[in-house]
């Protein structure tokens, strides 16, 4: 009985594998796998068409594009296409592209912006004049020009063209408690998300983990805020919250406990922060942070909370179509281009003159502090008390 039972375990071990009594195995090639590339993953109405690739097949590839999807296609088959944006749009789209080869079937999905018309520099919301007012006024939700702001520090926009402010309504670092946010609607309209007595549309106190002092913001493809924080007079407590779209607020990566260890990679809560600010988030969703206030670490964090120390940033993170990324210069009074190849000008503002000044670039800038990409062309930023949109050469 062992014997018969031993035989028939050999058999099957021996049919899984592809053997048999005579060693000859499956000499079958593994199927074949479709892989598509493009050139760029989004691009302008009336822009730059972007070209499209597929590879790991033999045969005929096909090419659909998706019902409902502006702009078309260069060809239905073939081992590379066009895809054509439209010559208008209204809105931010998002566009899907299938190709087919056998029974091989695999999508890439791009992002078509409107174009944003004239280089300038154009008001978004609040008051471009920088005036006082009283703090009862100053975080005013309204339409656009109509809307105030106190003190606007940073902010983030997301894929739909809305834009979230955080604003910082203490003078004092130190005593910074609380989240107040803002958000800027694509249409124009200012509503308050957050701030001391109401939590997304619900009033009360706001939920744990509590916010000690929020100093940057991302958000991702599905709609979710990242907000860095930190305790301002000790290393101990430093977190990335995540913010769902009704508010719901968890710790992300890092902790909001006492603990010893100031950096250090891990997973969720097992990561460690010393004084974390977003910086922005790439295609893939991944989040990245400047932590430390001296040594100036830079922070990969992968949308499953995998944490990681980096030598440096991706050179496309937050750049135009034409591979120039911005930066801010609050002291000059400029927001500053740097080319591919390092060189570096003023693309906004007067060097060493403040006040805003809409229209043609140079324009102006009064006390410019942040900026975040809108777009592969155009950028919002906060000057004084203004949200301003900057559109840069395209």
């Amino acid at each position: 009985m062992k014997n018969t039972l031993l035989t028939m375990s050999l058999s099957l071990f021996l049919a899984a594998c592809g053997g048999g009594g005579d060693g000859a195995g499956d000499t079958s090639p593994p199927p074949a796998v479709l892989a598509l590339a493009a050139a760029s993953s989004e691009t302008l109405a009336g822009g730059k068409a972007i070209d499209l690739s597929a590879s790991g097949v033999s045969v005929n590839v096909n090419w659909q594009l998706a019902a409902g999807s502006p702009g078309s296609l260069s060809a239905s088959s073939g081992a590379t296409v066009r895809y054509q944006p439209p010559a208008t749009l209204k809105d931010n789209a998002r566009v899907t592209v299938t190709a087919t080869a056998g029974a091989s079937t695999q999508s890439i999905t791009l992002t078509v912006y409107p174009d944003p018309g004239t280089p300038g520099l154009y008001l978004m919301a609040g008051d471009p004049n920088g005036r006082p007012y009283p703090f009862s006024e100053a975080d005013k939700d309204g339409a656009a020009a109509d809307a105030r702001f106190f003190g606007p520090s940073t902010l983030a926009a997301d894929r739909q063209g809305n834009v979230y402010v955080i604003e910082n309504q203490n003078p004092s670092p130190s005593k910074q408690s609380g989240l107040v946010l803002r958000k800027l609607a694509a249409a124009g309209q200012v509503s308050t998300l957050a701030d001391y007595s109401n939590w997304f549309g619900k009033p009360g106190a706001q939920p744990e983990p509590i916010f000690i002092y929020p100093s940057g913001i991302a958000t991702d493809s599905q709609g979710n805020l990242f907000i860095s924080d930190r305790q301002v007079l000790s290393n101990s407590r430093s977190l990335i919250h995540k913010l769902g779209a009704d508010g719901a607020n968890t710790v992300f990566a890092g902790t909001d406990q006492t603990v010893s260890a100031s950096v250090k990679d891990g997973t969720g809560k097992d990561a460690r922060f010393s004084a974390p600010t977003l910086l922005g988030i790439d295609g893939a969703d991944n989040l990245y942070v400047r932590d430390d206030l001296d040594k100036q670490f830079l922070r990969k964090i992968t949308p499953q909370a995998v944490v990681t120390t980096i030598d440096s940033l991706p050179a496309d993170l937050n750049a135009d179509l034409n591979g120039n990324i911005y930066r801010i210069d609050p002291i000059r009074f400029v927001v500053l281009q740097r080319a591919k190849d390092g060189t570096e000008r003023v693309i906004a503002g007067v060097d060493g003159v403040g006040g805003n000044r809409l229209g043609a670039l140079p324009g102006g800038l009064a006390r410019p502090v942040a900026i975040a990409r809108l777009g592969p062309a155009s950028y919002a930023v906060i000057a004084e008390t203004a949200i301003l949109k900057l559109v840069v050469p395209h």
